[in-house]
């Protein structure tokens, strides 16, 4: 990183941000985290069924609160 400092002074800035714009565009952006939401979401619902007990197909039930 340090090295790359040294470079700083020739970067184009109009080169750096269309390279930016077309790397990190909204659409292409999306795409990318579409699947990283889809695993956490999928590993957070491993994580609760495996603490839950079901009562039926259609119902889930989640371990009862501690008594207050």
């Amino acid at each position: 990183m340090a090295e790359a400092v040294k470079c700083l002074g020739s970067i184009d800035p109009a080169k750096c941000r269309a390279r930016v714009a077309k790397r990190y565009d909204v659409s292409i952006t999306a795409a990318r985290y579409e699947p990283v939401y889809h695993r956490a979401i999928t590993a957070d619902r491993r994580h609760h069924r495996s603490r839950a007990t079901w009562n039926g197909p259609e119902r889930l039930l989640l371990p009862a609160s501690p008594a207050v």
